[in-house]
């Protein structure tokens, strides 16, 4: 997984439309996406995180299917082809954030699993878990007024750029 400007700058300027009212609608452009809002200023893109990835469990992979309730955010983050990531979040309402992740091959299609086996699961969350703490290790998604309604770069951006 790679970070993107181009799938970044989608994912801000489709935050920056939820800026009144913390709708939590998808914005049905071209890429994949997960939305959170958290109802308190300091809810950051590594807490909208932690909620997808606690849906793992509700996911059976032998079946394909949601067990127990809704998964679809957890096998986003996971899906195979997903090659990019831009992530977003704006103040929504007072004390509120909206955040949005779009990820570049969209992936969730019907029929197919998000990852092949156990072991590419674990890979794959571990290169995810890896760029989610160097983007926010900048404080990015969170922290000071500056950086609340810009989208966030990963430390090293000419190494994650996708020349866009």
């Amino acid at each position: 997984m790679q970070w993107s400007n181009t799938v970044a700058a989608y994912a801000q300027a489709y935050a920056e439309k939820t800026k009144g009212d913390c709708a939590m609608i998808y914005s049905t452009g071209p890429y994949g996406e997960n939305i959170a809002a958290g109802y308190y200023p300091e809810f950051t893109g590594a807490d909208a995180v932690k909620l997808w990835a606690n849906e793992k469990p509700l996911y059976d992979h032998a079946s394909n299917k949601c067990v127990g309730g809704e998964c679809g955010h957890f096998t986003k983050m996971a899906w195979r082809s997903s090659v990019r990531l831009g992530c977003a979040r704006v103040p929504c309402k007072p004390n509120s954030q909206f955040v949005v992740w779009n990820y570049d091959l969209p992936g969730n299609y019907i029929g197919e699993k998000p990852y092949d086996s156990w072991v590419s699961s674990k890979l794959r969350a571990s290169a995810t878990s890896q760029l989610l703490f160097q983007v926010t290790g900048r404080n990015a998604l969170g922290g000071d007024a500056e950086n609340q309604s810009r989208y966030f770069q990963p430390p090293n951006q000419e190494t994650h750029d996708d020349g866009d």
